[in-house]
Formats: C-alpha cells, structure tokens, sequence
C-alpha cells in the first residue's frame, strides 16, 4: 500500500480505501454504486484510472489538467501522472460533490 495515497484518502470521511494485487489503489466514494477511481503506484509517477460513474464526474477535469490519455486499454483511459500532489488533486476533487 502507497502510504501517501492512504493518508490522501483518509482526509475524506466520504471515501474509502481497497488494495487490490499488484499494489494498485481502487478509492470508492460512499454515495456512487458503480465506479471507481484507481491508482497504481509506477517507478515514474502513478497511472490513473476512472470507471463506472466515476467517469463521468472526473473525466473532464482529469483531461483538462493532466491531458489526453495516454492508452486506451479494452475501454478504458489511462492518465500518467507525475506524483502525489497531482494524485491528491485527483483524489480532493472526487471527495466533492460534482453534480
């Protein structure tokens, strides 16, 4: 477990942290059913996934700041992201209500 993106997380009553294989970090907000946002640490930065219904309420501001995917992998974008003050930009924007 990345100790930065769990003390990241932890600032937020409304999410909430799994680890799954391969150290990659899978942040769920209590009110979305369907979706995740996902992080995986790399050597340079972390990659950065969005799914479900999270797509939709962080896919625009992810682009707008981090640019264009860098891969498209069966349907989903990957962003690459240099460090942890971009993850906690990620991760403060999805605590929010974004309707």
């Amino acid at each position: 477990m990345d100790a930065k993106i769990k003390t990241a997380v932890s600032s937020y009553s409304n999410l909430t942290l799994q680890v799954n294989d391969g150290e990659i970090h899978r942040i769920m907000r209590a009110d979305i059913r369907r979706g995740s946002l996902w992080f995986e640490p790399r050597k340079q930065g972390y990659t950065v996934c969005l799914t479900g219904e999270v797509e939709g309420l962080l896919y625009n501001f992810v682009r707008e700041n981090f640019g264009t995917p860098y891969r498209v992998h069966q349907g989903k974008n990957y962003w690459l992201v240099s460090g942890i003050n971009e993850v906690e930009q990620i991760i403060e924007r999805f605590s929010q209500r974004l309707t």
